[in-house]
């Protein structure tokens, strides 16, 4: 299989579907990438945070995450294969929520 680029702009689709999921614009804390690849599809796992900030940061996160393993979203291009909150931290100032999801390309 050739080499195919990261589905950066997949992510950042993503990326704007879960807030508008949560419904407010979370601070993206951190993200990393590494090519995934099987026989016949390639594309790339992310790992990202994101902040939510204020009294509300848990709501927010409730809403992202409740049923986020049956959520669909629409990422143009790309194919989100996989999807899942790998841990969670709520303080008084507000909230991370720590992800990995898989991004196929749609070839």
């Amino acid at each position: 299989m050739a080499s195919t680029p990261l589905p950066w702009i997949g992510c950042e689709t993503l990326l704007f579907a879960l807030a508008k999921r949560a419904g407010a614009s979370p601070r993206v804390e951190c993200i990393r990438a590494r090519p995934w690849a099987s026989m016949s599809v390639a594309g790339a796992r992310f790992c990202f945070a994101l902040w939510f900030e204020g009294p509300l940061s848990q709501d927010h996160i409730q809403a992202l995450t409740s049923g986020l393993a049956n959520a669909e979203f629409d990422l143009g291009e790309h194919i989100l294969a996989d999807i899942f909150a790998t841990t969670q931290a709520i303080s008084s100032a507000g909230g991370t929520v720590e992800f990995e999801a898989l991004i196929l390309a749609n070839d």
